[in-house]
């Protein structure tokens, strides 16, 4: 008994390509007792086989196995309203263009017309004539005003034709990014699991799930900080997400999640060379299996019992009578008429042999066969090879009446061609290279057994018109890029996967565009603080620093960052692990202002006057005009050096510096001076400090000794 059912995704998990579809299957009818068979119908054609899986869980019935069949949705009458939205657009652009043709045609029939008063030359009645002229000139007004209403419709026409133009543009472009499980009114391919099942009582929980390789996404994240009239800035983390989906049909309200790892996961052993000492081995071959010998042997059962008969062999040509005697002279008039035709018949043989096979040579008593003399055509035939008692040469005397027909020399494509095959069987069959696609297994079938020349190997499956689909679909989601900045996670997403459920449900149609979705969010302190490095840069930026408030890392990617409600710049954010710290810049605080002098001083030092020391002594000013008080973190680095000639001293600073080697942003440095001040509401703040190089009188720093 097959019961049809239906069905309802209930959850969707995207990983860094490709996606798990998990739908709960509720039947139509009662089950009854015994074996049972449940269809479930509407499955995208995009499913990869051999993925779907069943699971059940309570009651007393038990999955016994799982199909996947395919079906053709019917054809139906009426087409998309997305269609039928680009076809109204089609036909009102093309009715006016239509009438914007006849408008044209008419003007021009108009413009061509000669107004003529028609009145003759000589003696003319004047109450004629003006008659006449009067009529002409009314006739011109009415062509003249015909012609200025054609020309304000055709403008019309053309200020139309813009806006219709424009309308075709939008239903062109809504229907290409439509998602694919609106396609109403042609013919798609779909699928339909089985599930046969057997036991009696109630039916349990029943979900079915399948994978569809058209589906990708890529990490995005949004941080909102809120610092006014709060005591202490607060900061809420989002994750975001960027989805694309092509699997043919629309994710609506469902719960998504979000996972970095692969659908299909290698887990075979990496194979370790030996390390040997001495001569050099040949690499290694690939795994491949000649088929064995004798395959053909195996299908002598099916040949006998499906195998057509053979063909009856044609028959044989009747005798022919012998020709009459001749004279001497007739018969060497005879013998150069039919070199004359031999030679003749040659050229058309020779461009009759490159379509001719072996088969034909056979039939018609070639030489290989037989075991004679070389070929050759008739129209290479001497008088010596015809005289009596000459030799078998390179050619072969006429053939006497009633035997067989002369052979045919085979032109040079055909020649090639057996002498190559000749040479390949001749040749010792040695180990075949496959190519990677060969040594893919999962994509080869074995060969039926109606094809001859490939039965019992493996041979590519031909992915039909819905593999053809699903390729399709997979090359135009690996086309995107997301955004500016985005990164893809199968590459950036590190050592360890993880997976990212998300808080809602979303609506992501298959139209291989990227949405937008809301993933996690959390909230945290966060702390605001400015960073200066004047030796390079003037401004004073703002920074935000905040630890990671989720239970999973943070995937590089960009950020949003608002600040009040207000977006203040998209920044780069880098991985982060479980509870390690972030920190965003917020670009450039314009209300601090910045200063940097230096002083440099040389001297001869030494007890001989043999060194030169060189002091230079640098200050920087800093000033607020804040509402509020602020952090600043001042950096500096001095010079180092490796060689024992040359002495760098640090001398001391007000106020003393903190060494910073900047490991906590991935970057050490060496020399680095760190000062953390804190700046009052509209305050000042300086930084005073310096540092000696001293070197040998005789020699002098690349660059000069002035290193400020």
């Amino acid at each position: 008994m097959t019961i049809p059912c239906r069905s309802e995704i209930t959850q969707v998990v995207v990983h860094a390509r490709g996606a798990r579809i998990t739908r709960t299957v509720t039947p139509d009818g009662p089950l009854g007792k015994g074996e049972v068979s449940l269809t479930v119908a509407g499955i995208p054609a995009q499913v990869e086989l051999g993925s779907a899986r069943a699971e059940l869980c309570g009651g007393g019935w038990q999955v016994v196995s799982l199909q996947t069949a395919r079906a053709v949705s019917p054809r139906l009458a009426e087409p998309a309203p997305i269609t039928e939205r680009r076809l109204i657009a089609q036909g009102h652009l093309q009715r006016l263009d239509e009438e914007a043709e006849l408008i044209e045609a008419e003007r021009c029939a108009l413009l061509e017309l000669r107004l003529e008063p028609g009145v003759a030359s000589g003696r003319v009645d004047p109450e004629r004539a003006e008659e006449r002229f009067a009529q002409a000139l009314g006739f011109s007004a009415l062509v003249a005003e015909q012609v200025s209403a054609l020309d304000a419709r055709a403008v019309a026409l053309h200020a139309a034709r813009e806006l219709a133009q424009r309308a075709l543009d939008d239903a062109v472009r809504a229907e290409a990014q439509a998602s694919s499980a609106s396609e109403v009114g042609v013919e798609r391919d779909t699928c339909a699991l089985v599930i046969a099942l057997t036991g009696e009582g109630e039916l349990g929980a029943l979900t079915v799930s399948y994978v569809v390789p058209a589906a990708r996404w890529w990490p995005r994240y949004a941080l909102r900080i809120a610092q006014a009239e709060r005591p202490s800035p607060t900061a809420e983390l989002v994750i975001e997400a960027l989805v694309a989906q092509r699997s043919g049909e629309d994710w609506s309200t469902v719960p998504i999640a979000l996972s970095t790892a692969d659908l299909l996961a290698d887990t075979q052993l990496p194979s370790l060379p030996a390390l040997r000492l001495g001569r050099a081995q040949a690499p290694a071959r690939p795994s491949y299996r000649a088929p064995p010998d004798g395959l053909d042997q195996m299908f002598h059962g099916y040949d006998r019992a499906f195998a057509p008969p053979p063909a009856p062999p044609p028959p044989a040509p009747p005798p022919l009578a012998p020709p009459p005697a001749l004279s001497l002279d007739e018969e060497e008039d005879e013998e150069n008429l039919d070199l004359e035709d031999d030679v003749a018949q040659g050229r058309v043989l020779e461009e009759a042999a490159a379509v001719l096979d072996d088969a034909a040579d056979q039939s018609l008593g070639s030489p290989r066969s037989s075991g004679g003399p070389p070929l050759s055509s008739r129209g290479s035939i001497s008088r010596a090879a015809s005289a009596p008692g000459a030799q078998a040469g390179p050619s072969m005397p006429r053939p006497l009446a009633g035997g067989p027909p002369p052979p045919l020399r085979r032109s040079a494509p055909v020649a090639k061609r057996a002498m190559r095959e000749r040479e390949e069987a001749a040749a010792p069959p040695g180990a075949p290279e496959p190519s990677d696609a060969w040594l893919d297994f999962e994509s080869l079938a074995l060969a039926p057994a109606e094809d001859r020349a490939h039965r019992g190997q493996l041979r590519p499956v031909d992915p039909g018109p819905a593999g053809a689909q699903r390729q399709r679909a997979v090359a135009e989601l690996e086309s995107l890029t997301g955004m500016p900045g985005a990164r893809d996670p199968q590459v950036h997403r590190g050592h360890f996967d993880h997976r990212y459920d998300a808080q809602g449900r979303v609506e992501i149609p298959s139209d291989a565009l990227t949405h937008r979705i809301n993933v996690l969010r959390a909230e945290g302190p966060v702390a605001l603080r400015f960073r200066t490095v004047p030796a390079l840069d003037p401004n004073v930026f703002r920074e935000a620093e905040l630890s990671n408030p989720f239970d999973a890392p943070l995937l590089g990617g960009p950020v949003d960052v608002y600040v009040d409600g207000a977006l203040v710049t998209t920044a780069e954010l880098a991985h982060v692990d479980r509870g390690g710290t972030l920190t965003v810049g917020l670009g450039v605080e314009e209300r601090i202002r910045v200063a940097r002098n230096a002083r440099v001083e040389e001297e001869v030092a030494g007890l001989l006057r043999g060194s030169i020391a060189v002091t230079h002594r640098v200050t920087v000013e800093l000033v607020s005009s804040l509402g509020v008080p602020a952090q600043i973190e001042l950096c500096e680095r001095v010079p180092v050096t490796d060689d024992k000639t040359v002495e760098v001293k640090l001398l001391p600073g007000d106020p003393a510096p903190a060494h910073y080697d900047q490991v906590d942003r991935g970057q050490p440095v060496r020399g680095g001076l760190r000062w953390t001040l804190a700046l009052t509401a509209g305050g000042k703040a300086a930084v005073g400090y310096g540092y000696r190089v001293s070197l040998s009188a005789k020699d002098e720093l690349v660059g000069g000794n002035r290193r400020e």
